[in-house]
């Protein structure tokens, strides 16, 4: 929602663009939101000229497609949205998929943006380590 309180509320459309590609109907649709979620699986389906006027939120499902985001030239200053299955689900540092995605993460210019879901319980209250 978008208003005086407590300031403007950025809008993030979160649902599914349309399956037949009318990226038109799709614009029509999210009119009003300040930024798109959009799936990454190597998509070069998507009009990006038609969606400039949102901010784009890649959500990423595995580790190479995060790399292949960050190593595109236009991710530079780009927001990746992490899945919930992309996580670790060990807290045990020598896990081969934590050090993966830290590589990775390591990798991504200062100017982008990452956002993950965390478990809010951890087994044995463990400390979330990313």
């Amino acid at each position: 929602a978008r208003g005086d309180f407590p300031g403007p509320v950025p809008v993030i459309y979160t649902g599914p663009m349309t399956d037949e590609g009318d990226v038109d109907a799709d614009v029509d649709r999210i009119k009003g939101a300040t930024a798109v979620v959009l799936e990454y699986n190597g998509r070069d389906d998507l009009d990006m000229e038609s969606l400039s006027e949102f901010g784009i939120i890649w959500k990423v499902n595995s580790v190479e497609d995060l790399r292949e985001l960050i190593d595109m030239e236009e991710s530079a200053g780009g927001v990746f949205l992490l899945s919930k299955n992309m996580l670790p689900k060990s807290t045990d540092e020598e896990d081969a998929s934590i050090i993966e995605l830290r590589e990775v993460l390591s990798t991504r210019p200062k100017s982008t943006v990452t956002i993950a879901p965390l478990a809010t319980m951890q087994n044995e209250n463990g400390e979330i380590k990313l």
